[in-house]
């Protein structure tokens, strides 16, 4: 099958078979740039795949261009497929990008990396007015029938807002009435109000949010539109 290629709205996708990949024009020129990259990524992400690795762990590819450090590690029980996730931070050229990767789909035909792409572009315009809220800024996304990945673009001191919940828990020591519990209370009422605009996507958790303690802002990542919203759309 011939490569499919489709500009539109400042995004490139490129598609064959069961493979997609769709870009902002900006990593698109990127990657034009700098075709090592593709190349240091797939060896990299073939060392991934066939090793296991930890949290704070630092890989690079055989000529050191693109350096990946693992700051989380799904296990294989955590989705679908024959091997576990990660959430990477991607550097190379000075540059730094967030990576999440796991293995296939999660089984409702609805999260592959490609069509999240677009997922993302309709969820910024939902959450336009939700204060203190933003959505990952896609640069890549990326799906097989084995794998589907995204990249976006770095931020520092952000945290998974679930982790970041989980630590304030940890330090309210069960007391009722601690800074921890109010905060914890007020933070998942930010959430529901979230969950409850974006009733036609799936995965929308606080796991799948990043959460910067310096300025408050909740990061919406690694949603997808469910295939029965996207079918009414279309109608």
């Amino acid at each position: 099958m011939a490569l499919k290629v489709e500009k539109s709205e400042g995004n490139v996708q490129y598609s064959r078979e069961e493979k997609k990949v769709i870009t902002t024009n900006e990593f698109n020129d990127l990657l034009d740039q700098n075709p090592e990259l593709v190349v240091s990524f797939l060896d990299l992400n073939k060392k991934l795949e066939n090793n296991e690795y930890d949290e704070g762990d630092v890989l690079e590819d055989i000529n050191g261009t693109v350096q990946i450090e693992v700051l989380k590690h799904f296990k294989k029980d955590e989705y679908f497929g024959d091997g576990g996730g990660y959430h990477l931070k991607a550097t190379f050229g000075g540059k730094s990008f967030f990576v999440k990767t796991i293995p296939g789909f999660l089984g409702h035909g609805e999260s592959k990396g490609a069509d999240e792409f677009k997922s993302t572009q309709r969820v910024k315009q939902i959450l336009e007015s939700e204060p203190n809220v933003e959505v990952i800024d896609f640069q890549l996304g990326y799906q097989d029938e084995k794998r589907t990945c995204f990249v976006s673009s770095w931020k520092e001191n952000e945290v998974t807002l679930k982790d970041y919940l989980a630590e304030l828990k940890l330090r309210s020591n069960n007391s009722k009435n601690s800074w921890e519990v109010k905060r914890i209370a007020e933070i998942e009422q930010r959430v529901t109000s979230i969950k409850n605009k974006l009733k036609d996507f799936r995965d929308v958790t606080d796991g799948n949010m990043l959460y910067n303690i310096d300025t408050d802002i909740i990061t919406v990542l690694d949603v997808h539109e469910k295939l029965s919203s996207r079918k009414t759309r279309n109608k």
